[in-house]
């Protein structure tokens, strides 16, 4: 049992991650998101509307799924897809896109899930929502949300059982605030459960309503209760970042730089970003810049009312505020609006932050005999950008593997810079190691010919007549089940990676994790054998002969010169 203790001990070390660091792109994936079962084409669009990276790029690092609706313990919209993809997607689909005759939903989830992994996106499970009322129906009483089966089990379960990275909460019942403010108990009562259930690694976010965030009129709280300022003090540990919704509040509409960021009017005031950053508000309570996280409507009349605002205007504002303090990210409600932009809205806001955001346009090739597999051009704005796009072209170097749509030969279209030209175009198959060069090309047009298979998704490399390398990854097969990366610039130098079989990142990594599971290997052993010393020391002590004092004497000494024991952190 001490074996098994000490093993388990070790894992949970190792496996122990940090969730995420700012700034925070968050994309609400709510409705319309996937039509069911039909052709291949709806099994494409069904992952791009889901924000699955190779089927549609976006900027979002944090991608929501809505919602669970605790008063009816089901999942609706995204959240309902994601957990039931065999009534969504055909079997052919699934079977490509795992590999497997006949996978499972968990099956096809890790598959899709190691997509949104590799590029850096965490998935997170919504629950409640502006329609849901676990307080007013009487279902979840604070006493009974820590207790077996009860709220924080069932919703801890959905973050395990359908691999979500963690759990977004959008309480939104108002009157809880008011009064004794039973509503900042509850939260935290839930909020702190979670927590402890579903450990560090997870992301919790809250998605309060920014009149929440120390809405004031005159020199008085509205929220007598606190509102989500009390939800911080009590809670705030446990809460990495709060996706504030900055709309639909009516006389407060948060439209213009001054009403956003710097003093709110109407009837919600001391609401602004900067207010709530600062602390000013009658309760003289602040929110850390580092967990505010700005929320924005895309489609008037559609997916919300009052406080819209242009990208462009948004992306200035930003830039302005955090001239004197940073902003931890921003979020949109909702993502299929955005999509329906090519993504430019929330492209034009995330620049406001390091100056590029990853920009691609997504169609669907038909390739015969083979389910359409997503063709994509991504591109990175800023100095030095090379745009790549990748091109399916009809037949398969497979054989009879053909009918997996998985091999196929190919061209690709490749943009340099401004008076910058391509020397050298490569690419490297999925699982290979080796780079194979393009069989023809000049600047713009690089073909791969039907000789030698090619498996998707490939990696390309470009190299300039500068001796720039740029390496990104423009395509993904409905084939394959391997991860995709974004699209990323940089300066090694071509020749050296090619007689590197494994980068040098990657020995980084395997090196880091050894000495992770060697520290964690010695701590744990250390800890038994002091565990375990003073029971063997009372064992023993109930058969041992009486001892000579002078040798007692002698002993306590040498045990009082050992080293002091070590500390166990957390």
């Amino acid at each position: 049992m001490a074996l098994i203790r000490l093993f388990a001990s070790i894992v949970s070390c190792v496996l122990m991650t940090t969730a995420l660091d700012p700034p925070y792109f968050v994309g609400y994936v709510d409705f319309p998101t996937c039509a069911g079962v039909g052709t291949a084409t709806a099994d494409a669009d069904c992952l791009a509307n889901l924000g699955v990276p190779g089927y549609a790029s976006h900027p979002f690092n944090v991608i929501n799924f809505a919602f669970y609706v605790s008063t009816q313990d089901l999942l609706y919209d995204a959240a309902k897809v994601w957990a039931n993809p065999s009534t969504y997607f055909s079997s052919s689909f699934r079977s490509q896109i795992t590999g497997l005759a006949s996978p499972t939903d968990a099956q096809f989830r890790a598959s899709i899930k190691a997509l949104y992994a590799s590029a850096g996106v965490k998935l997170i499970l919504s629950v409640f929502g502006g329609t849901d009322h676990p307080m007013t129906s009487g279902q979840f009483p604070e006493s009974t949300l820590l207790s077996s089966g009860g709220l924080r089990d069932k919703i801890a379960a959905f973050v395990t059982d359908y691999d979500f990275d963690g759990v977004d909460i959008d309480f939104e019942e108002t009157s809880y605030f008011q009064g004794t403010g039973s509503a900042v108990s509850w939260l935290c009562t839930l909020t702190n459960g979670l927590r402890a259930s579903l450990g560090s690694s997870k992301i919790i976010t809250h998605a309060p309503q920014a009149p929440y965030m120390g809405a004031s009129s005159g020199n008085s709280n509205i929220y007598t209760g606190g509102g989500y300022l009390a939800v911080h003090q009590s809670c705030g540990s446990n809460i990495d970042w709060y996706n504030v919704q900055f709309y639909n509040q009516g006389s407060t509409a948060y439209d213009t730089y001054d009403e956003l960021f710097v003093s709110a009017s109407g009837w919600s005031q001391t609401t602004a970003v900067l207010q709530i950053i600062n602390g000013q508000n009658p309760s003289n309570i602040s929110i850390p810049a580092e967990k505010l996280v700005v929320g924005k409507f895309i489609r008037p009349g559609t997916d919300g009312s009052a406080g819209w605002v242009s990208a462009a205007n948004l992306k200035t504002w930003l830039q302005t505020a955090m001239q004197s303090t940073q902003i931890a990210g921003f979020m949109i409600w909702q993502y299929y609006g955005d999509k329906l932009q090519d993504f430019a809205w929330s492209n034009t806001v995330a620049t406001a932050w390091d100056g590029t955001s990853i920009t691609t346009t997504t169609t669907t090739t038909t390739s015969s005999g083979s389910t359409p597999a997503p063709t994509t051009t991504t591109t990175r704005s800023g100095a030095g950008s090379v745009s790549v796009g990748l091109s399916i072209n009809s037949g398969c170097t497979c054989g009879s593997s053909c009918s997996s749509g998985s091999c196929w030969y190919f061209g690709l279209t490749v943009s340099p810079p401004s008076g910058v030209s391509i020397t050298t175009v490569k690419v490297r198959n999925r699982g290979s190691s080796t780079w194979i060069d393009a069989e023809w090309g000049s600047t713009t047009a690089w073909g791969f010919g039907s000789g030698v298979s090619y498996i998707t998704p490939v990696t390309v490399q470009v190299q300039t007549s500068s001796g720039t390398v740029y390496g990104v990854l423009p395509s993904l097969a409905t084939s394959s089940s391997a991860t995709a990366n974004s699209a990323s610039a940089y300066t090694d130098d071509l020749e050296a990676e090619e007689s590197e079989e494994v980068h040098w990142t990657v020995w980084l990594a395997v090196i880091l994790a050894i000495l992770v599971v060697v520290a964690c290997v010695i701590a744990g052993v250390a800890f038994y054998r002091r565990r375990n010393k003073g029971k063997a020391t009372f064992e023993e002590a109930a058969d041992a002969e009486p001892v000579d004092p002078e040798q007692i004497e002698v002993e306590t000494q040498m045990v009082n010169e050992q080293d002091p024991e070590l500390e166990t952190t957390r």
